[in-house]
């Protein structure tokens, strides 16, 4: 009597199974006929992109590189020291 039972209950869900199984294909087979309506970018818009990303850095590359040499410049005038030495 379980057996049996078990049995149909293992009918009832592979036919559940199929149905959805068929509802996703026909739902799949809809999706792939239809173009994608995801915005995308085309490889010259990539390039623009990038190009302008890295020259932006360049800029504040050279304003970092610029700052530091100032800097440097400043700290290693030794020439007040000497004087003040002899």
């Amino acid at each position: 009597m379980f057996g049996l039972r078990c049995k149909a209950k293992r009918l009832s869900i592979t036919k559940e199974r199929r149905s959805k199984l068929s509802f996703l294909q026909k739902q799949r087979v809809a999706i792939i006929s239809k173009p994608c309506s995801t915005k995308h970018l085309t490889e010259e818009e990539i390039k623009q992109i990038f190009v302008k990303a890295l020259n932006s850095l360049l800029k504040v590359k050279e304003n970092v590189i610029a700052r530091r040499r100032s800097l440097i410049d400043s700290i290693c005038q030794t020439g007040k020291l000497c004087r003040k030495k002899k």
